[in-house]
């Protein structure tokens, strides 16, 4: 769109709220006077918590407002989401999305929300990379074990998930389908909570960042299988890609910042400017790569894009797979 008509469409948006350009403006340059909440719809200890933290504590130090975390996991994550659609669109009610955000629009036929109309992207930060894992002493050793294991043990193996219908769910039944195994999804509340069964041997495999994970390994308690990516990443790189077996199956578990929908552009871009400023520092990308992480920094248009190629690319991965948690 050109930016004439972009600028036209954001200044009839803002009258229609009742709300002048101007207006809009003076609170964008008072934004924030108040904490600001950001709503992660997981459960605490998983990558995107950690992650959180670090960004949350420099907002809170660069805008000189407290920027606080708030937690609301559960139903895939659709009860924080929801909730953040609903918020008032000012810009201090936040969501930190991750992959599930574009997956759930395939899983649910009726979610209380609209994953594009209802949201105003403000940028992506990162996409992360994730290893398949198993605890260490489990006689699975490669992916090609794995795969063996599964398919002599059909549904026997117990797959980590945060959640019934999370993105780890469906990227779980997209390995399986792919491998043409079966597996039993037993639900966890949070990533921690995965890579806490993982480690104690309650569940055979499951997913998890290398943040969560690579302490684990090094502590002898966790192995992994592979890693998703489209390569190795030079942290690990010793650890295979799953794509030398398993060509095509690359995903990548994004984290990234959305409004309410109308919320007013200045804040948007006021908010974009200052989380893009922290993907450019040095130690955060430093601790991106470390963690197997591209940062990414995008512009709320980028983003948008994003969202609306990926939704239904998710869509058409549940259909083939014939996945769907609500009729």
């Amino acid at each position: 769109m050109p930016s004439v008509k972009r600028a036209a469409l954001c200044a009839a948006t803002l009258l229609a709220l009742g709300t002048t350009p101007l207006q809009a403006q003076n609170a964008a340059d008072a934004y924030p006077s108040r904490p600001v909440t950001l709503i992660l719809p997981l459960a605490p200890g998983g990558g995107a918590d950690i992650d959180l933290r670090v960004y949350a504590q420099k907002l809170t130090e660069n805008l000189r407002q407290t920027f606080l975390v708030d937690y609301k996991p559960g139903a895939g994550t659709t009860i924080g989401t929801a909730f953040v659609a609903k918020a008032a669109p000012d810009g201090y009610t936040l969501l930190v999305a991750t992959g599930n955000f574009s997956v759930n629009p395939a899983l649910y036929k009726k979610l209380p929300y609209d994953s594009l109309r209802d949201f105003a992207p403000i940028t992506m930060m990162n996409s992360q990379a994730s290893l398949l894992l198993v605890p260490a002493f489990s006689p699975i050793k490669s992916i090609d074990d794995y795969v063996a294991y599964a398919r002599s043990h059909p549904g026997e193996l117990n797959f980590g998930t945060t959640g019934v219908g999370s993105f780890a769910h469906l990227a779980g039944e997209w390995l399986h389908s792919m491998t043409q195994t079966k597996a039993t999804f037993v639900p966890y509340k949070g990533a921690g909570e995965v890579i806490a069964a993982l480690a104690g041997g309650q569940i055979h495999a499951g997913f998890g960042t290398p943040q969560a994970a690579v302490p684990l390994m090094t502590s002898g308690k966790l192995r992994t299988l592979g890693v998703v990516a489209n390569n190795r990443l030079k942290s690990l790189p010793d650890v295979p890609a799953l794509k030398e077996k398993l060509p095509g199956y690359v995903w990548s578990q994004w984290f990234g910042i959305l409004a309410p929908a109308a919320t007013p552009a200045p804040i948007i871009g006021k908010l974009n400017t200052e989380l893009v400023k922290l993907t450019r520092q040095p130690d955060v990308i430093e601790r991106n790569l470390k963690n197997g992480a591209e940062t990414i920094g995008s512009t709320p248009e980028e983003f948008r894009r994003y969202l609306a190629a990926e939704i239904p690319r998710w869509r058409k991965l549940a259909q083939d797979a014939h996945i769907q948690l609500e009729e």
